[in-house]
């Protein structure tokens, strides 16, 4: 999920007709079920410092590239954004004497970011390490295309991580891939509107509403006392729509899939009333469904808009360009359950056609030197620690807002389900949403088409 924003300056490197499916057992000839044998293990384990010394590592990521503020920083406590904050934490490995280097391979804008990666790996150009979101990780890891992370059998003293994000890093029991962070959706508040709306607390906080009733109550306060916008959420050319739609569902105690996870379940009782949510809010006049992710968070920022759906990844930009009262803190629980939609970002180690031992055990270090800075990257970007001893941390408590939104980060984070063909899902449920709230269909309509092309695209 992630971290929109952000545009990078080149390609990783074939042709876009490429697919992932051209390249069927992945880039390494010695397995195509994700296992790792343990001579290979062993080799990992064994390379020595002066075997890594000059090692080249090509590292994909979204975070985008912004030279103006990182080069030549290596001090985390710069980073004030995810573009920033990842630039400096690259310099600050390379200058770290471990003798390897890492270099950024960039790909297209995020939401193309997933499409590059395929390309790559189709034809066999993978970078060295990769990040993807978490739930994308299943699409990948059985087809022997990552390496599995067994850090203890490789050598390699790792921190410990909380839960959830070793769950985001984790398939079919495997644990393949290095979580980041846990990046959630909140609910961003304009304080200064809510205060001319007389609904704040006698002491001046936000109070949450327990139902969609209630949200929508909110809402008509808002815009009868103050003429603002109550509810900012980016519709156009993006998925915050549709992960306000699946965290309805999921609040609501239902879900998009079967409880063995082999069947789509998109045209449900709780997908309509989630649906229904949407609709209303677009219907009162509430949100702006012509808005796109830049409309949605400028709007925001200019003081029209009194509470947003965005995620942890823009709380350091919204403290720091606010003009008014900002307060970020959990999705309200407005159908019984606090669960709200996250993922997280996760490093993974490509498999590539030799199995170099020094090239995985140099990975492995950019990973560890990634995690063991956790602390800075949570800092610099807003986004929930993965590491457990970070998460309970004073520092990371005392940092502005962290504190607001720590039910989400203990527990209402909740996942997309860890599933092979999660994309077909998640493209079929943004069709549905978009059918119905941008292209004027039939909620039901919208979504029994939806359940259908989940159907089947879900077993390809």
């Amino acid at each position: 999920m992630k971290q929109r924003p952000f545009v990078s300056t080149a390609i990783l490197g074939v042709a876009a007709t490429l697919t992932l499916a051209g390249c069927a057992g992945g880039s390494s000839p010695s397995s195509t079920d994700g296992t790792v044998s343990a001579d290979l293990a062993a080799q990992i384990a064994a390379v020595t410092p002066e075997q890594l010394e000059g090692t080249t590592l090509k590292v994909a990521d979204y975070h985008g590239q912004c030279p103006e503020a990182t080069d030549g920083v290596t001090d985390l406590s710069k980073g004030t954004n995810q573009c920033d904050t990842f630039g400096i934490l690259v310099n600050a490995f390379n200058a770290s004497g471990t003798g390897i280097t890492v270099e950024r391979v960039a790909s297209a804008d995020w939401n193309d970011y997933m499409v590059a990666i395929d390309t790559a790996f189709a034809g066999r150009q993978q970078a060295d390490v990769i990040e993807m979101g978490g739930s994308h990780l299943a699409q990948y890891a059985p087809r022997g295309l990552l390496l599995p992370v067994d850090t203890e059998a490789y050598g390699v003293e790792i921190p410990e991580f909380t839960d959830a994000a070793t769950a985001a890093a984790t398939v079919g029991g495997t644990q393949y891939a290095i979580p980041m962070d846990i990046a959630a959706e909140l609910i961003n508040v304009n304080l200064d509107i809510l205060a001319d709306a007389d609904v704040l607390d006698a002491d001046g906080s936000f109070v949450p509403p327990t139902s969609a009733e209630e949200f929508l109550e909110l809402c008509k306060t808002i815009k009868e006392k103050t003429g603002k916008q109550p509810f900012g959420l980016a519709f156009v050319d993006d998925m915050a729509s549709t992960w306000l739609f699946m965290t309805s569902v999921w609040q609501q105690g239902g879900d998009l899939i079967t409880a063995d996870g082999s069947a789509p379940t998109v045209d449900t009782a709780e997908a309509q009333e989630a649906l229904q949510f949407l609709n209303d809010l677009i219907d009162l006049g509430y949100v702006n469904n012509t808005a796109d992710y830049a409309t949605s968070n400028q709007d925001f920022l200019n003081g029209e808009v009194a509470m947003v759906f965005n995620g942890g990844w823009e709380v350091n930009n919204y403290a720091s360009q606010a003009t008014f009262d900002y307060y970020a803190t959990d999705f309200p629980n407005l159908w019984g359950s606090p669960s709200v939609l996250a993922d997280s970002d996760v490093w993974t180690v490509a498999r590539n056609a030799e199995d170099d031992p020094v090239k995985y055990r140099a990975a492995l270090e950019f990973l560890k030197f990634v995690t063991e800075n956790n602390g800075g990257w949570v800092q610099g970007t807003g986004l929930i620690p993965a590491v457990k001893e970070v998460l309970a941390s004073d520092e990371y408590r005392s940092l502005p807002q962290r504190a607001n939104y720590l039910a989400t980060a203990e527990s209402n984070a909740h996942m997309p389900p860890p599933v092979t063909n999660y994309s077909a899902l998640e493209a079929a449920l943004r069709a549905g949403v978009t059918n119905s709230t941008l292209n004027g269909v039939d909620s039901a309509d919208a979504l029994k088409e939806a359940q259908a092309q989940a159907e089947t695209d879900f077993g390809r």
